[in-house]
């Protein structure tokens, strides 16, 4: 298992074939904190890569040492190191891959029920206007607003336990990201331009806790 930078500042663990275990970045070019995510978020591997079975002795594990693997926060950049370190090292170990590529529709949680389109999302997921909404498997870098990568259809939504969903205005600018985990919102970004097109407001809110950052029309930061 070897550490490997790559774009965008993310530190990621690799095995010797190249297979990333777990991951960590700066959750912002403005914070010195680091988001982990480790191989069962959603960010590293999709839903339904590991045997159900391997999944729950990893989430035993890392219920053991009071860690979980969805993505939370750090400090410093020497602890988010250490702990994706040890996350990567126990996955490799734990986590065995499918024989089948069927994903696994019966692990969503019992409060996330889909339609037969997988529009209908119930508790905090759900909007009463889905149509307007864009949906995505992860993102790229640190750097606001955030780019959203790996596009995804609605209809796909009930294979997945975790994915990002977006609305955007008329000149496609990224309004609101949300990350959805079980049906629940997790993580969530709200933005706001200046006329010039460039980011004058974002508003961050994760475990209850909310972060503003303002810029100015040239992208510097004002605020927070």
């Amino acid at each position: 298992m070897k550490l490997d930078e790559r774009e965008h500042g993310v530190l990621a663990f690799v095995d010797q074939d190249g297979r990333i275990w777990a991951q960590c970045a700066k959750s912002s070019p403005y914070t010195s904190d680091y988001v982990v995510e480790g191989p069962l978020s959603g960010f590293v591997t999709e839903d339904g890569t590991f045997t159900a079975e391997s999944e729950k002795e990893f989430r035993d594990w890392l219920d053991d040492r009071l860690l979980y693997d969805e993505l939370f926060h750090v400090k410093d950049r020497e602890a988010a190191i250490e702990i994706t370190q040890l996350i990567a090292e126990a996955a490799a170990r734990i986590l065995k891959d499918r024989e089948s590529p069927e994903r696994r529709g019966s692990q969503i949680d019992a409060g996330m029920a889909n339609n037969e389109t997988g529009d209908a999302m119930t508790g905090d997921a759900m909007t009463a206007d889905a149509s307007n909404y864009r949906y995505f498997l992860s993102y790229s870098g640190v750097k606001l607003p955030l780019k959203l990568v790996s596009p995804i259809e609605s209809g796909a939504l009930g294979h997945r336990n975790t994915y990002i969903r977006a609305s955007y205005d008329a000149e496609e600018r990224l309004l609101r990201c949300e990350k959805i985990v079980y049906g629940e919102v997790e993580l969530r970004h709200d933005y706001e331009y200046h006329a010039n097109g460039a980011l004058s407001r974002a508003l961050i809110e994760m475990g209850g806790d909310e972060t503003e950052m303002r810029f100015d029309a040239d992208g510097q930061l004002l605020s927070e």
